[in-house]
């Protein structure tokens, strides 16, 4: 599945160019008609809605393509829909993706549900990574899928190379290549289905850690949900959220040192009033209430990182929600393709979560005396 972690990557890659070359950005982007150039979108809502003579490049909280585009489709967000006849390759990133059109190239689309519907088209080899993957449509040349859940009920023109936990092969599917499997179950193939070459299956030892493809979408799908609660986060409570933020860049090591007391001591107070009678009444709320203040800690770090990007680019104080979205979104992109680094991953993660809670924590305190 390496080729699927490059041509993702590459996606990502061009998120920040998407924040600053974008012809268009804002809360709602709608393109209609005949565009003659290559397009470049972020919003809250993008919909391409004409015939595109170049490519399209698009991000934001949903994304859809339809009509036609003669060059390369590369979009990230929240719901990305492609139902256009796309000449070229589509790359898609997103919590949800579902491909409807035909694929003249190539397709490589990862996400928490992944899905080609019954009127997809592809004619090379696609590549697929998702909590959940099922391919009703058509593949012209090999597929290779990784997630938690493979449904196959369409048709794949070469072999076919899966890795997941629950792998259906429905009725009426047609593999006219090989099927090579890798679960710790064995999977369901339907009397109905065919398939033309032989069926190889990598047993998986029940208790081992997911690995490779299966484990990066995991992390992709987890990221995803992280991201929606980071972004309703700011939408909620923005002056909060992007204050907290802030004061993490204003005082890191004030914001470690703190963190690395909440993390460390928090436990161990709270088992210490648990001891005592009275104590144990505090100790319950509290109990409650520290991986709340864990996870927020975390989702500020990941805010202050988009935030500083948006200040980067000049456009922190003009930001509107749909771009300071597509900020943190590609702040967790970023994040997720770091995450495959070996031995970084836990480091980083735990350095964001430490950060973060230190900010909150301080930016609660303060918040706190100023009203006493």
């Amino acid at each position: 599945m390496r080729p699927t972690r490059a041509i993702l990557a590459s996606t990502l890659l061009l998120l920040p160019a998407v924040l600053v070359l974008a012809q268009d950005a804002g809360e709602t982007v709608v393109k209609q008609g005949t565009i003659n150039e290559d397009l470049y979108l972020a919003g809250g809502t993008v919909e391409v809605r004409g015939q595109v003579e170049g490519d399209v490049v698009a991000a934001g909280g949903t994304v859809r393509v339809s009509e036609s585009v003669r060059g390369d489709v590369m979009v990230a967000g929240g719901t990305v829909e492609v139902g256009a006849t796309v000449s070229d390759d589509v790359r898609a990133l997103g919590g949800d993706v579902e491909i409807g059109g035909a694929v003249g190239d190539h397709l490589a689309a990862a996400g928490g549900t992944v899905r080609l519907a019954p009127a997809a088209r592809i004619g090379g080899r696609a590549f697929l990574a998702g909590s959940t993957v099922r391919v009703d449509g058509k593949i012209g040349g090999p597929l290779k899928a990784a997630g938690e859940t493979i449904i196959i009920a369409g048709e794949i023109g070469g072999d076919a190379e899966l890795a997941g936990e629950r792998i259906t092969i429905a009725p009426g599917a047609v593999i006219r290549g090989q099927l090579r499997y890798a679960s710790r179950n064995e999977a369901q193939i339907d009397s109905g289905a065919s398939i033309g070459g032989a069926i190889t299956r990598t047993e998986i030892e029940p208790g081992a850690p997911p690995r490779g493809p299966g484990a990066a979408a995991a992390r992709f799908g987890f990221l995803t949900m992280l991201t929606v609660a980071a972004i309703v986060l700011v939408l909620l409570l923005p002056g909060f959220s992007l204050g907290a933020a802030r004061r993490l860049r204003d005082a890191p090591w004030k914001s470690l040192a703190l963190g690395l007391a909440v993390f460390a001591t928090g436990p161990f107070v709270i088992v210490l009033l648990f001891v005592t009678v009275v104590g144990a009444f505090v100790a319950l709320p509290l109990m409650a209430l520290l991986p709340v203040l864990l996870l927020a800690g975390f989702l500020t770090a990941m805010i202050s990182l988009s935030d500083f990007a948006l200040q980067r680019l000049g456009r922190a104080d003009s930001a509107g929600k749909g771009v300071r979205a597509l900020a943190i979104a590609a702040a967790f992109l970023a994040l997720w393709l770091l995450c495959f680094i070996p031995g970084l991953g836990p480091l980083l993660l735990l350095a964001l979560l430490l950060f973060g809670a230190g900010a909150l924590s301080l930016t609660l305190w303060q918040r706190y005396t100023a009203t006493t």
